[in-house]
């Protein structure tokens, strides 16, 4: 791929003759360039030369972007792994997936049926609803694009107490590109094979001492190497602006809209326990099937400095998610097995129908306080959230679908004598929660951390459930309230200032509509859990953090 980068100026040097001729031989070490030490010339025409470049910002993240975490994160008990922008971008990260490949402890599901989009488990547990966009829920069901992210922080192990209903692996959170007070001006253009085409812009501009804006754009467009059929386009846009007001009050406004193209590829039908030994590039969809998404996000951020050691943050944000897919399955038809002729084998397209729209508008406020109680110094956060969340799934089949040889699959446009909806739902489901969360430091070796979390979980679910033929059958209605406590507690023992050991303990529940949605299984449609309790989950951990070459 080929990378280009228009980077902000930095601050410059002032370089000057033996100077001047040794430093722009080191520049040029490496690049097939050379300089003569030996020539003079150059010394005596230049004077003076000003080099601007920009220092790469690395890869070590001292600190979390979540108020709720007052400690570095090498003080704070728990494992968690920071991936930033410079390492996505050295590593050519062009989707979430892509970008979470670098985490250990994550392996990433394809995301099929009923729940496309991102589909991440972190330690064995699913965590697809356990997706945080600056440190609120971002609930949609679709595939997410880095273009606006600053970084992103895997935390793993129970965190309910720190984000409420599900977190049972652990949470993902991406920090989003925010004003910073100086300019920048950064252009990426990516083009690779699979006819890989992607271009990043992303423009910073302080508008006066106090206001600063930022806008991120993105444009992806990219087939799938060795497949045929398979594509995806999206783009996004993404500006922020932020302005203090006073001295002490900065307020931030921002919003998000990325929308998505994809023509799904379900691969290889199964024969004997594997793939079928067809050629790789067999695609066995329709060349219209479809997966399109549309995420619209806005936000507001309240930053006060009450006094020199009280900081309160308020976020408020509304989210809208669009979903529309088509995509088609390849079943054998009959039981074939290992010894029947490949070309006697016929395909039969599982063609599924779906249709959602999500919506959720949800506030916290954050109150940060660090003071001293005898000789024990506390960091104390207090905080209260709520949401309103709605989602309106439909799940069909297509009917009479036209099936496919397994060797030479046709490629045509979509057809079938129709397509049944078989389940029409909508949950209105509405939650609140309040924490407190105190780190206390005894001396300079020992700490104790201490939080208490309670939840709140209201849902109300009706369904309308057809037939194959998509005639009406049968209507279903829940309603459930969950009421949960959750834990966390952690020792730590600090042998070295770069060094950190801890044990921890935590617990975390996981509602059966923990998703907006009784539903637990894409295939079947069937709810077999909706009349059981909350999952709860507890576990202990004991790790070592330490800070090695600064």
């Amino acid at each position: 791929m080929l990378f280009v980068t228009i980077p902000t100026p930095m601050p410059f040097a002032r370089l000057q003759g033996s100077s001047l001729r040794l430093t722009i031989s080191r520049l040029l070490l490496g690049t097939g360039a050379s300089l003569l030490a030996t020539a003079p010339v150059l010394a005596a025409q230049v004077e003076e030369i000003i080099v601007e470049e920009t220092r790469a910002a690395g890869y070590v993240v001292g600190q979390s972007t979540l108020s709720k975490f007052t400690e570095s994160l090498v003080d704070t008990p728990q494992s968690i792994t920071v991936l930033t922008r410079q390492l996505m971008e050295d590593r050519g990260a062009l989707s979430l997936t892509d970008a979470l490949r670098n985490v250990p402890g994550i392996t990433l599901g394809a995301g099929e049926f009923s729940w496309q989009g991102n589909n991440p488990n972190i330690r064995g547990f699913n965590s697809r609803n356990d997706m945080f966009l600056d440190g609120m829920r971002d609930f949609g069901n679709y595939d997410r694009d880095p273009f606006n992210i600053e970084s992103i922080e895997v935390l793993q192990g129970p965190s309910s107490m720190m984000f409420g209903r599900g977190s049972t692996g652990g949470v993902i959170n991406q920090a989003s590109k925010m004003p910073v007070p100086d300019p920048l001006r950064s252009v990426h253009l990516n083009v690779g094979n699979a006819d890989t085409r992607r271009l990043t812009v992303d423009f910073n501009q302080p508008l006066a001492d106090t206001v600063a804006v930022r806008v991120n754009l993105l444009k992806h467009d990219s087939d799938v190497p060795d497949r045929d059929g398979a594509h995806t386009d999206r783009y996004g846009i993404a500006p922020s602006l932020s302005m203090e007001l006073g001295s002490a009050t900065k307020l931030t406004l921002s919003y998000m809209k990325q929308n998505s193209e994809i023509t799904p590829d379900y691969g290889l039908p199964w024969l004997a326990g594997k793939p079928a030994d067809v050629e790789r590039n067999n695609y066995y969809g329709f060349d219209t099937d479809f997966i399109n998404t549309d995420a619209n996000m806005g936000a507001v951020t309240l930053d006060h400095v009450l006094t020199d050691s009280n900081h309160l943050q308020a976020l408020v944000r509304y989210a809208d998610y669009q979903r529309s897919t088509r995509i088609t399955e390849p079943l054998l038809v009959g039981s074939p097995t290992a010894a029947t002729p490949l070309d006697t084998v016929v395909v039969n397209r599982n063609v599924f129908r779906g249709e959602s729209a999500e919506r959720i508008f949800q506030g916290q406020i954050n109150l940060v306080s660090n003071f001293a109680v005898s000789s024990i110094n506390h960091a104390l956060v207090t905080g209260v959230e709520a949401a309103d969340e709605h989602s309106t799934p439909g799940f069909g089949f297509g009917l009479g679908v036209p099936t496919t040889p397994l060797l030479h699959p046709v490629a045509q446009p979509f057809s079938s004598t129709g397509i049944a909806w078989r389940l029409l739902s909508e949950s209105a489901a509405n939650s609140q929660g309040a924490f407190v969360l105190d780190t206390m430091k005894f001396g300079p070796k020992w700490q104790l951390l201490a939080g208490i979390r309670w939840d709140r979980f209201d849902i109300d679910y009706h369904a309308n459930r057809y037939n194959d033929n998509g005639s009406f059958r049968a209507s279903e209605s829940i309603q459930r309230t969950d009421i949960k406590t959750s834990y966390r507690a952690a020792l730590v023992y600090k042998p070295a200032e770069a060094g950190t050991l801890y044990l921890g303990w935590g617990n975390s529940f996981n509602p059966s509509a923990e998703g907006l949605s009784f539903i637990n299984s894409g295939r079947n449609l069937t709810i077999g859990d909706s009349k059981l309790d909350p999952e709860i989950n507890k576990s202990v951990e004991a790790g070592l953090k330490w800070e090695l070459f600064n």
